[in-house]
Parts: structure tokens; sequence; C-alpha cells
């Protein structure tokens, strides 16, 4: 009890800002205090109870669903599991001893009250609601491609459940009528279909780079042949249903994007969990992840697995779309192959100068969806000079030459790690900057630039900055970076001119891409982390930009 106390104290306290203190970081869960609007968003992510006359008394405390004797953090881990569909009820210790707000169903609000309770926020001594384990029984079902489609899905016609278990599944968008879905684990085949009766299935290949930070065995599965904007059920193995979805039309608006960038494991950094949830709760059409996705070169190659399972929360119905950061690459336990062999990208693109661990391709990629190009940049392995080479040329088939040229396309937005312009405790690289500045000025679609790197959250005023809105939200679980511990956080105060909001606090970025406009919030996220300079509610939104 005295070590719980302790650890809880010192997450209270908050930890180190700079960089090198990512090497000790605080352990345990975050004190959450969720609004309204956030709570209600992630009540649809709850499973509700089967219909019961009695009520099941646990044989363990109300909140303890491990039976480890303590209602802590480890129960609201386990909980968020099955809501995912990472557990399945009967993996549960105690699932009688999971509806600890008493609304009839074991959900993420289960969750965020046991972690209060963890916190001390609220009164552990919980009166658990009737919860039982919906009845199952295994089925095999037979379907055959209806005979008046004229689909020329890649898969096969699906007859039987497969077997198999699976982890770490995401996907990602490889073209306007492709996705390619990753994971881990004993299944090989994926099932999916306009309906959860799943017409087709594909069987995985291993990807041509295997991933490292576990046995595995990985799988990926590529999926052609699909409609363009359209929503298709999925299931891998004998797992849970999930949705993906094709880009919208070449020129449609009326999208939603999340960004986050220096994430981490919540095995490690108590602020990933509940970010992931946020973003989980705003339903996604995909999220842009930039770079510095699990410190596993820091702290372990168990946190590369725990980050995919991490993000399992909205990565099973929205696409992860990532950059590099350093973190993947720089260090001697961690490298690209751990990321390379995880995803399949729209237009991959090998940079000359990357390094040879992870040879050869996906050191950057752009994809189109809807009215909007959106294009990563790598590391700076030879300061950009290859991206920007290819960005636009004296023929116009540079990649943002054919956007410019390309009446479908309203917005053209970048994405990767390293700052161009920043206050923060990474500073604004010029070089970047300058080339930034140069395909604006030819190319007047690029209006936004998003990386992480620092942090922290900074937006900057376009007029200053050559033209483009940069943003850095480099919030998303790791530990926070302040330049100072105390006073001033950032390089200067007050701010330049060209900063117009920054804020040392974690949260996610929301950006809506209408028809001639690209609508951003930043919203809050848990407190912690380092050194905070406002004050706010997670769910609370304490940014708001337009971009024309």
């Amino acid at each position: 009890m005295a070590d719980r106390v302790g650890r809880l104290a010192l997450l209270a306290m908050g930890e180190v800002g700079k960089e090198d203190a990512l090497r000790c970081p605080a352990r345990g869960l975050l004190a959450v205090g969720l609004s309204p609007s956030f709570l209600l968003a992630t009540a649809s992510l709850g499973r509700a109870a089967s219909p019961t006359a009695t009520t099941t008394v646990a044989a363990v405390p109300c909140g303890d669903v491990n039976g480890d004797g303590i209602v802590d953090v480890g129960d609201a881990l386990v909980v968020a599991q099955f809501v995912v569909g990472l557990r399945q009820c009967s993996q549960l210790t105690y699932p009688e001893a999971c509806d600890v707000n008493g609304d009839g169903a074991c959900n993420i609000g289960d969750a965020l009250t046991i972690a209060h309770c963890e916190v001390g926020l609220v009164n552990c001594a919980f009166t658990c609601g009737p919860f039982t384990c919906p009845s199952t029984t295994s089925t095999t079902t037979t379907t055959t491609r209806p005979s008046t489609t004229s689909s020329t899905s890649s898969g096969t016609t699906t007859t039987t459940i497969p077997s198999g278990t699976a982890d770490e599944i995401h996907w990602t968008v490889t073209g306007r009528t492709s996705v390619t879905v990753d994971w881990r684990g004993s299944a090989t085949v994926i099932r999916y279909g306009l309906t959860s009766a799943y017409d087709w299935s594909v069987t995985a290949q291993t990807p041509s780079i295997v991933p490292f930070s576990s046995s595995g065995p990985f799988w990926e599965a590529s999926i052609t042949g699909l409609q363009e904007n359209t929503v298709y059920h999925y299931s891998v193995g004998d797992g849970s249903d999930h949705t993906f979805k094709t880009p919208l039309s070449p020129g449609s608006a009326g999208f939603t994007v999340y960004a986050e960038g220096d994430i981490g494991a919540s095995t490690t950094y108590s602020a990933v969990a509940p970010i992931q949830a946020m973003i989980a709760a705003g339903r996604p059409d995909f999220v842009l992840a930039l770079g510095d996705l699990t410190y596993a070169d820091m702290n372990g190659l168990a946190d590369v697995d725990q980050h995919f399972n991490d993000v399992m929360v909205w990565s099973q119905d929205a696409a992860y779309e990532p950059a590099w950061g350093n973190h993947e690459w720089g260090g001697p336990e961690d490298d690209l192959r751990n990321y390379k062999g995880r995803f399949a990208f729209a237009n991959p693109v090998t940079d000359p100068a990357s390094p040879s661990m992870s040879c050869c391709g996906e050191d950057w990629h752009w994809f189109d969806y809807g009215n909007t190009r959106f294009i990563a940049y790598p590391e700076p392995w030879d300061d950009w000079g290859h991206w920007y080479s290819l960005m636009s040329n004296g023929s116009g088939t540079g990649i943002m030459d054919l956007a410019r040229a390309d009446p479908n396309i309203r917005f053209i937005v970048t994405f990767g790690h390293r700052p161009a312009w920043s206050t923060g405790y990474h500073p604004g690289d010029p070089t970047l900057a300058g080339y930034v500045s140069n395909l604006h000025a030819t190319h007047p679609k690029y209006v936004l630039s998003l990386n992480g790197h620092s942090h922290d959250y900074e937006r900057t005023d376009a007029a200053l900055t050559g033209g483009v809105t940069y943003v850095t939200v480099g919030t998303g679980g790791g530990s926070l970076e302040s330049v100072h511990s105390s006073g001033c956080l950032w390089q200067s105060c007050p701010p330049p001119a060209w900063s117009v909001t920054r804020y040392m606090h974690f949260g996610v970025l929301k950006l809506v891409f209408g028809p001639t406009s690209i609508s951003g919030q930043f919203i809050c996220g848990p407190a912690g982390g380092g050194s905070n300079d406002i004050t706010c509610n997670p769910g609370d939104v304490i940014d708001t930009f337009t971009i024309q």
C-alpha cells in the first residue's frame, strides 16, 4: 500500500520535462477527470450485458475483475481490453465485478471509473450492477458471392469461420479501392464484406520485412478490388467484428482526421491509454501518427507490441497512417524493421540516405483522401533534399505539381516528425522551413504541415511562417518536454509573434476537412507528464482554427 500511495504521489508531482527524462518515466495511471462530452462519446464503446433475472454477487470486491484482491489500474486495463476485443468475456476472471458504474454493461465507463478510484478521485467501495457474460455458440456459415454483383474483390468466398486469434490489429489505406490489414497471432485469414456475414476472405502473408519486437507471428493481408467510399465489415481469425472504409471519392469533403505524435506505450507512459480512448471516441476516418511511436529504443522492445495493442481502441476501425521519428531508427535495440514490417502504404518512397538496416522502401509515403493530398516527410537523413526534389520539378510531374493541377485536390497537407517552426524543447529547422515556404509559393494548395518531436502543442500564424500553418502535436503520451523546469517552459517568453497558441499539455488534434476549409481543434488530454501551463479537463477544446 505504501508503494502504491508513493507512486501516485510521484504522478501528482509530475515528471521531468526533457527528452532524457523519458529514460525513467513514471508508471501507473494519471488522474483523469473527463468532461461530460467525452463521457457521452465513449459510452458507445461499451458491451451490453445479456438479459438476466438474477444478480450475481462477485466473490471479490466490486471492480476487482482480475481477482488479485485489489481494485486498481490492472482491472481498468483488463476491462479496456475486453471493450476493444483483446479479451473475450469468458477470459475475465470475475466478469460479475465489472459493472462498477451500475449501467448494466461492462464498458469503457467502468474502466474510467476504476481509473478514477486508483488515483483517489472516487471512492473505491463500488456496488456492482448485474452483469454476466452473454452466451456464445460456435456456428459455421456458408456464403456465396451474389450472382448480381460486379465486384472484383481479391478475396475468395467465405465458407467457414477460420480459427486463430490476433492482436496488434491495424490497417492502412493503400489506394482508392484497397486497404492492407496487419496483425500478430495465430490467425491467418481475414473475412470481410458489406455486412458481418463476410462474403469474402483473404489469406494473409508474412510481411516482406519481418518485425522482431516479439516472436510473432506477424501477418499482412492486402485487400483489393473494393468499392471506393464504402464501409466494409471484417474479422481477423475468429475475432470480433470491426470495419474499414475505403477513401472518399476524389474531390469529396466531410471527413475527420486526428493527429498525435510522440506516443509510447501504456506500460511505460500512463497518459497513452486515455489519449487513445479520446481518439476512439472521436471516430476519425484515419489517424496521422507523427513519429516516435513507441520509444522502444529506450524502454524495451515489449513497448513496440504494447503500443500496437494500445492503439487498437481506434486502429481496428480507423486507418493508421504514420510518419517515422528519430526513436524509430536512432537506437541500438530498436529499428525501422519493427515499423516498416507492420505497415503497407499507398505510395511508398525510398530515401537513398535512409538507414541500411531497414532497406529498402517505405521511408515515407503519400496518399489522396477526398479533396486532400497527404504527404509524409522523412527523417533528415539528407536534410530532406531528396524529398524536396520529388515535390516539384520543371516538367510539372512532381507530387505537389500533380496535386496543383488536379481539380479534385483542394488542399495539400504534409506530416512528419521534425518541426520547421518551434519554441519548444526542439527548435525549428530552417532548412525544412525554407523548403516548405518555397513549395507554398508555387503550390498555394499547400496550407498545413503537422509534426511532433517537441513534446508540446504549438500552432503558427501562416502569414508569418511562409504561408503555411504549422502545428506541433507531440502530445500523444510520452513525457512532456519543457525547456525549463519552472517559470517559462519554452525557449522564450513571451512567445514570438508567429507562435499563435502553445500549450505544455497532453492532447490530440482534430481536423475536419470541408469543401473549402479545414477546421482544427486541439482537445485537452490528461494532466501531468511534466509541467503543465494550462488547466483543462480531458475533452475540453482549448484551441480552434480554420484554414481556407
